[in-house]
């Protein structure tokens, strides 16, 4: 079985910390990664400023903005039907530094059509009644809880000021027509907004650019860079210079880290077939709050997703029964893997017990029990 990878770090709701992106730090970022396709002469007047300004947004990114919701070894799991799809072409520079895939999911038992409501029926701001009318829809599903804002969160860095600390993340269509489907079931003349779980595979991109500027920007690993005195961060003066002086290395670096990132990780997580719109799915990875933007509930990172129905031609079929309970212990069973190849730390009883059992002789056959297998005998007391 192949996983997705997971890079990035959540905190716990408590240490969240909201960054201080001034202008200065978003312009300057900006202008480093322009720079990379002007020349170096750009490039030369990007930097210093340009390095401390990316590693400052690509540190929120990559460790800060991302609030763990559940234990930080227990796997959560949802199923659903795909509805949309948010790819890494599909994003515009500077944005496409993030090449996570992501899509969205209806959670079960819901399909589209229990939120085709028609806009003529709301009142005031009728965008924001029509989601909350829906998201109140879905929330009173059986998995509802995984898109209800929970207790106690951080106020998100872009809130949005009619939502609060949460605003729900939702896909819009257009009835009655749902893609190249037509369909009599979708009555809305007007778009509609379907409250969705939000699913992301990370890709690479962030943290190898993160990796290589630390790498070059903190010269030896010595923390030179951290360093104050009475306050004033005159490490980063120092490494500024450096950074500077090293200008080719530094061009190189990034060049190399921007352009081979990794944005395989939805080929890695999909366990066989292919995704498309409309699929039954069985998602599994690390449920979080994402603060870099509104604010809302997430798989980030996902680590597999398993199709359970390949029906894409009625996207708004009846979600056959799904036993997420069920699914969620036989997954959440499945002992983490080790990269060494070792024991894995801190796993569960339950997958402790799986691990040892997968590991006893009468296991380790290859053909079949028969042919290669091996009598336990008797157990002994």
């Amino acid at each position: 079985m192949t996983v997705g990878p997971q890079l990035t770090k959540c905190v716990d709701r408590h240490d969240y910390e909201n960054p201080d992106f001034t202008p200065e730090i978003i312009a300057s970022a900006t202008a480093l990664v322009s720079a990379f396709f002007l020349g170096p002469a750009a490039l030369l007047a990007a930097l210093p400023a340009g390095t401390a300004a990316l590693e400052t947004v690509l540190e929120f990114l990559l460790n800060g903005k991302l609030v763990c919701l559940s234990e930080p070894r227990r796997i959560t799991v949802a199923a659903g039907r795909v509805a949309s799809f948010e790819t890494v072409e599909s994003k515009s520079f500077p944005d496409s530094i993030d090449n996570d895939f992501s899509f969205n999911i209806v959670l079960t038992p819901n399909r589209l059509d229990d939120f085709a409501q028609d806009k003529n029926a709301f009142t005031g701001d009728v965008d924001h009644a029509m989601l909350q009318h829906n998201w109140d829809i879905a929330k009173a599903g059986s998995q509802g809880g995984l898109i209800t804002e929970q207790v106690d969160m951080p106020e998100p860095y872009d809130a949005d000021s009619s939502w609060g600390h949460y605003k729900p993340y939702s896909s819009t269509f257009k009835g009655p027509h749902y893609g190249n489907v037509t369909d009599p079931a979708l009555l809305s003349p007007t778009e509609f907004f379907v409250p969705v779980f939000h699913c992301e595979c990370e890709g690479s991109r962030i943290h190898d650019m993160l990796e290589a500027l630390e790498a070059i920007t903190d010269p030896l690993g010595t923390g030179i860079c951290k360093i104050k005195i009475l306050g004033i961060p005159i490490g980063k003066a120092i490494c500024a210079i450096v950074s500077a002086a090293l200008l080719p290395i530094v061009v190189a670096a990034l060049l190399v880290a921007w352009f081979a990132a990794n944005d395989k990780a939805a080929e890695d997580a999909l366990q066989s077939g292919t995704l498309d719109i409309g699929n039954l799915v069985l998602v599994t990875g690390r449920w979080t709050w994402d603060g870099g933007h509104q604010g809302w509930n997430e798989i980030h990172a996902v680590r597999t997703i398993q199709i359970l129905d390949t029906r894409t031609d009625d996207p708004v079929v009846a979600h056959p029964e799904v036993d997420v309970a069920r699914w969620t212990d036989l997954v959440t069973d499945v002992p983490p893997r080790d990269p060494d190849g070792g024991r894995p730390d801190g796993m569960t009883p339950e997958q402790e017990a799986t691990y040892d059992g997968q590991r006893q002789p009468e296991h380790q056959w290859v053909l079949h029990p028969l042919v290669d297998g091996c009598d336990p005998g008797p157990i002994i007391t």
